[in-house]
């Protein structure tokens, strides 16, 4: 009976301690999808997420043109973990136009517990929607009830987790993060800023955009101190076999690549390839920045088992 009673114990032990490692949001990463993408808006092709305001967008490396990774309509960023992320306006200097998202909880929250609670932010910057500006206020607000374009998530200056600091970051991804003890089952969790314009910081060009946009990847709301543990989707180089130095660069850009011969080739953030010498063998290129003009750069790196993106700056 005793021993009944100790491996009963440990069966509930190991449950609990299975649970803390839960990552309550499903597709926490946007990497499940039921459609590839073909235009901006079609953020129903997201499996298990919802449009809650307005129009957000679905970007992935399997679609081309206006909606790939890294290079989009809204700028270039690569993706913080596989090959997808979501994108939604941050800020319009108009009104308070805002684009929400949402996703329903593999469980719902217990009141009393405690919560961490994180996702990446990169500003869209540079692309043809020319929304250049950038914005404090992004964050996580939990509900219960069920959202939709129909039926708008409220802007009312309220969010459960938010930042303060205004996100201006283009080569990383940064990441917003917080605890949260549960007052209610919560069953939904929303992500987007919440707050209007008067409650809302901003810096950057307001003459000639209209607001700011923002890619979203790798969500997480779990009750392990640690977070969330994001698995690698991609055959992606890892940073062990590629590494690109210096960064930001000046004159020569070094990228080591042991034991492989790759293609490299470099796109400024409108997509656009632009031409500059690449040198180097088996074990490292050197490619010539002293000619480029400063500013944020994408440095693509193919073999013929996988591709690699890297974003650096040139700064003379």
């Amino acid at each position: 009976m005793l021993r009944f009673f100790f491996v009963l114990l440990l069966c509930h032990v190991a449950a609990f301690t299975m649970l803390a490692q839960i990552n309550l949001v499903p597709n926490p990463s946007f990497e499940e999808y039921n459609q590839c993408p073909a235009e901006v808006g079609e953020f129903e092709k997201v499996d298990k997420w919802i449009n809650m305001r307005a129009t957000p967008d679905y970007f992935n490396r399997c679609a081309t043109d206006f909606v790939s990774i890294p290079c989009n309509i809204c700028g270039c960023q690569v993706a913080a973990t596989g090959n997808a992320y979501i994108g939604l306006c941050g800020y319009n200097k108009i009104d308070s136009y805002r684009e929400i998202v949402g996703v329903e909880l593999i469980t719902s929250l217990s009141i009393g517990q405690i919560y961490y609670v994180s996702f990446k932010a990169s500003p869209g910057f540079g692309g043809q929607a020319y929304l250049n500006m950038f914005n404090n206020k992004l964050g996580i607000k939990f509900t219960s009830q069920q959202y939709n374009v129909n039926h708008p998530a409220p802007i009312n200056n309220h969010a459960h987790v938010y930042t303060n600091a205004i996100i201006s970051d283009t080569l990383l991804w940064t990441t917003v993060q917080g605890t949260f003890v549960a007052d209610s089952a919560y069953t939904h969790i929303m992500i987007g800023n919440f707050f209007d314009n008067m409650n809302t910081d901003t810096i950057g060009d307001d003459v000639l955009t209209l607001g700011s946009y923002y890619y979203i990847d790798d969500v997480c709301v779990t009750t392990n101190p640690q977070g969330c543990t994001f698995p690698n989707y991609t055959a992606s180089l890892s940073n062990d076999f590629l590494k690109v130095f210096p960064n930001p660069v000046d004159d020569v850009l070094y990228i080591e690549h042991p034991g492989m011969l790759p293609d490299i080739s470099l796109y400024d953030l409108t997509g656009k390839r632009i031409e500059t010498e690449i040198s180097g063998n088996l074990m490292r290129s050197e490619l010539n920045a002293s000619k480029l003009t400063n500013g944020v750069y994408i440095v693509k790196v193919n073999t013929k088992a996988a591709s690699s993106f890297k974003k650096i700056i040139v700064s003379h």
